[in-house]
């Protein structure tokens, strides 16, 4: 199986384009430091590759508070990247927000902001809130994940004037129970591009999960639905995701860090890897099993679907049932749907989840750009 291959594009602007003035600034806890490094929040990866087409002459600049791990200012598609070099550390906090405010004054110094985008509702947020209002710009704020839940204390850093979007009607209802907001609007990340050329489509995996090995994610709800089904059929599954091992893109495919055999079913583990892996997995696999107790969205379904895999999950972020997805309430029923649908398999066509005309027509017209 060739894991190199990508269904990354380039953007179509010249890297190191000069601008005097700026009509998006996003302001992120991080953002990807090279083209290569493609596991740095893909949606919004997917979402900005698609804006530049669409807007070739859009002049867009990120500043990144914690990640990538330099102050060096860098070119990513010939949008302008200001890292703050954050490091993710409490100590380093004021000094990533005074490098920000540093490489904000220098922006609106060279020409009139039209926007202030902030991303996950936290520090970023605070920020594009007091940044917008000091240029007289539009400002939007978009919830991420578990901030909708966890993080409503920094609501009281965003006026009431700024448009608050949420990725899911299950996630908006979650900021309405967990604070006095509403949200502005409803907008998912655009689905990735389908992935029917990218390579074999013989499907050799029934079971695949993909995700953290962390408590949400529940991933021993995973391996008990695995060892049920086990009882009943061979199966063959994979359980992708960062176990603390981290697979660099120049490593020649993934490290299986462990095989479990359960009869004659196996059961193979492997730590984190470069997304263009995760997504020939995908095109090896006929079912994504996700356990997950919580999504904002649920970016790995658009993935999945984009890649012709059928869905089992439990009632999160943007899942709706269907033929090709059954939206389970415990792991007895995501049993008996993983068997229903290994036996009744409805085929391997890819679909588009979230258009992303409509996440760029929406955020176009939140940024006053429409």
């Amino acid at each position: 199986m060739d894991t190199n291959l990508s269904i990354f594009t380039p953007c179509p602007r010249q890297v190191g384009m000069k601008h005097m003035a700026t009509d998006l600034l996003i302001v992120s806890p991080g953002f990807p430091e090279s083209a290569e490094d493609d596991t740095c929040i893909p949606p919004l990866q997917e979402y900005l590759w698609a804006l530049l087409a669409q807007r070739p002459n859009l002049r867009v600049a990120i500043i990144a508070l914690q990640y990538p791990y330099t102050d060096v200012p860098y070119d990513w598609c010939g949008v302008k990247v200001f890292p703050c070099n954050g490091r993710n550390s409490r100590a380093r906090r004021l000094f990533a927000q005074y490098r920000a405010w540093k490489h904000f004054d220098a922006l609106n110094n060279e020409g009139a902001i039209g926007c202030v985008h902030g991303l996950w509702l936290g520090q970023a947020a605070a920020l594009a809130e007091r940044m917008s209002a000091k240029c007289g710009a539009r400002n939007v704020v978009t919830l991420m994940g578990q901030d909708a839940r966890d993080n409503t204390r920094w609501l009281k850093h965003v006026g009431m004037n700024t448009a608050l979007v949420c990725l899911s009607a299950r996630h908006a209802d979650v900021l309405r129970t967990s604070s006095d907001r509403v949200p502005t609007s409803i907008i998912p990340w655009g689905s990735p591009p389908h992935m029917a050329s990218m390579g074999p489509q013989e499907r050799t995996t029934n079971m695949l999960f993909v995700g953290s090995q962390i408590p949400v994610k529940q991933p021993d709800v995973f391996e008990e639905v695995f060892r049920k089904v086990a009882e009943q059929r061979t199966v063959s599954a994979m359980m992708v995701g960062s176990d603390g091992v981290q697979v660099q893109p120049s490593q020649p495919g993934f490290l299986l860090k462990a095989e479990m055999a359960y009869g004659s079913s196996r059961l193979g583990k492997c730590g984190a890897m470069p997304r263009g892996n995760v997504h020939m997995e995908m095109l090896a696999a006929k079912l994504l099993v996700h356990t997950s107790a919580y999504e904002s969205q649920g970016y790995v379904f658009d993935e999945a679907l984009a890649a012709g895999m059928s869905i089992v999950s439990f009632p999160v972020g943007s899942a709706a049932a269907s033929d090709r997805w059954r939206v389970v309430e415990n792991s007895v029923e995501m049993t008996a749907a993983v068997i229903d649908l290994l036996d009744h398999t409805p085929g391997y066509i890819p679909i588009t989840l979230h258009p992303m005309r409509d996440t760029l027509n929406a955020y176009l017209t939140l940024y006053g750009l429409d």
